[in-house]
């Protein structure tokens, strides 16, 4: 798995618009997206995790990913 340095997740802003209907759309294709990449990538994920975990050359400490 190749890594870029200083990758950076990116925050989405989510409509205050939506029926439950869109919602809940959205909420299916990213949940199967989740479901695709981990059956592809899961062996890798579960490598990188540990080095996502160490500390940086900064003086914050590191945020544990969230649950998948």
């Amino acid at each position: 798995m190749t890594t870029r340095p200083g990758l950076k997740p990116v925050r989405l802003e989510i409509p205050d618009h939506w029926n439950p209907e869109t919602a809940f759309a959205v909420f299916e294709l990213i949940n199967d997206l989740r479901d695709q990449i981990w059956s592809r990538y899961a062996i890798d994920i579960q490598d990188a995790l540990p080095r996502q975990l160490l500390p940086r050359d900064t003086d914050e400490a590191p945020t544990p990913p969230k649950n998948f």
